[in-house]
C-alpha cells in the first residue's frame, strides 16, 4: 500500500476543480496529508504582439510583464479566497501559483515536491471542444509518475 502523505490538486476555480479539491480535502484529513492547491496561470496566445502590447513604454501600450504580474496577483488572491472557504484548517495547505502551460506545469511540480497523489477534475469536453482545447487531465494521467485520481464533473451540471 502506497503511503500518501502530500496530494496535489490543481484548480482553475472552475465547479469540478473545487468539487475535485473537496475530495482532495477529505483524503488529506484521512490520510493527515499535506495537500498542494496549485492554480496555473496560462500566457495569454499571441501569434504576434499587435503595437497595443509591447514592453516599450509608448503611451497606450500594455505592458506585458505587468500584465503577467497582474494575472499572477489575481490567481493569488482567488486562490486564498478558494484555501479559506474549501480546506479545513486541520490541513497544512501549500498554495502554489505557476505560469505556462497547465499540464506541464502540474507534472513539474508533482515531481519537484514528490507528491504521492495527483487529484484532478475533468470538465467532460468532447467531439471538437476536447480536440480544440484538448485535456490538461489526459495529459496529466498519461505523462505522470504518481496515481492520478481523476473527479469527474457532477451530472446535474
Amino acid at each position: 500500500m502506497i503511503k500518501i502523505k502530500k496530494i496535489l490538486c490543481p484548480t482553475d476555480f472552475s465547479t469540478p476543480s473545487i468539487e475535485a479539491l473537496k475530495i482532495a480535502n477529505d483524503m488529506a484529513l484521512s490520510y493527515s496529508a499535506k495537500l498542494y492547491i496549485v492554480n496555473i496561470v496560462t500566457p495569454v496566445p499571441l501569434l504576434s504582439a499587435p503595437p497595443a502590447f509591447t514592453t516599450s513604454g509608448i503611451p497606450g501600450s500594455i505592458d506585458l510583464v505587468a500584465y503577467r504580474k497582474s494575472l499572477e496577483e489575481s490567481a493569488k488572491t482567488e486562490l486564498e479566497k478558494l484555501l479559506k472557504k474549501s480546506v479545513s484548517k486541520k490541513i497544512k495547505a501549500v498554495p502554489i501559483i505557476a505560469y505556462g502551460d497547465a499540464a506541464e506545469q502540474i507534472l513539474n511540480i508533482a515531481d519537484k515536491e514528490k507528491i504521492d497523489l495527483v487529484v484532478i477534475a475533468t470538465h467532460g469536453r468532447t467531439g471538437w471542444k476536447h480536440f480544440v482545447f484538448g485535456s490538461v487531465a489526459e495529459k496529466v494521467i498519461r505523462l505522470a509518475k504518481q496515481p492520478v485520481l481523476t473527479i469527474r464533473k457532477p451530472n446535474n451540471q
